[in-house]
């Protein structure tokens, strides 16, 4: 019996980790086809303008966040005047982890460079710029421009952001899930 104990405090903390990283790529993998589905429909263009940091929650009249605009592609209910969470959105390793219910869990692109060419935000941001549309993101590899990160103190967009209500450290340990602007899905390894 001791055996099985022991062969189970070593198996469980593994098969946790796995199934926390099945869960975020479901996830991130779900709302890379919610974007996409609602390019779509809006001419090509792509949410927004959103912030930098995202969570699940979201409101009718407060744009900015993912849920306002995809609300309806990640089969939430409609906006009301209170605030609502996007379920899909968060990660069962997310939720054990956030300090506050509001705590953000991904970073949305800010800016990808191309060289001789202007910086382009391609959520846009609020009262600043608007989203662009994914036509203008085809002159880039879109395999290597990430759309959407798991976002931590150790994030290194965040060094001047307070970090009070993030998580303290990546929620896979060794990599941030990520999906890209193609819509697949991976760990990028967490650098030092």
């Amino acid at each position: 019996m001791a055996i099985l104990v022991g062969l189970l405090a070593v198996a469980l903390p593994r098969v946790r980790a796995y199934s926390d990283r099945v869960a975020a790529t479901a996830s991130l993998r779900s709302i890379g086809l919610a974007i996409q589905h609602y390019s779509n429909e809006h001419t090509g263009q792509l949410p927004g303008p959103l912030y930098y940091s995202q969570n699940a929650l979201y409101k009718k009249g407060v744009p900015g966040m993912l849920g306002y605009y995809l609300w309806s592609y990640l089969e939430s209910p409609e906006p009301t005047s209170s605030w609502q969470t996007c379920e899909i959105i968060n990660t069962p390793a997310f939720l054990r982890e956030r300090p506050l219910d509001t705590s953000p869990l991904y970073i949305v692109q800010r800016n990808i460079y191309k060289p001789g060419q202007p910086t382009i935000s391609p959520f846009g941001y609020p009262n600043k710029e608007q989203p662009i549309s994914v036509n203008a993101l085809m002159e880039f590899n879109l395999r290597d421009e990430w759309a959407l990160q798991e976002l931590d103190q150790q994030h290194p967009e965040v060094a001047t952001w307070d970090k009070s209500n993030m998580v303290s450290q990546p929620l896979h340990g060794d990599v941030r899930m990520t999906v890209f602007f193609d819509w697949h899905v991976e760990g990028i390894p967490v650098e030092d």
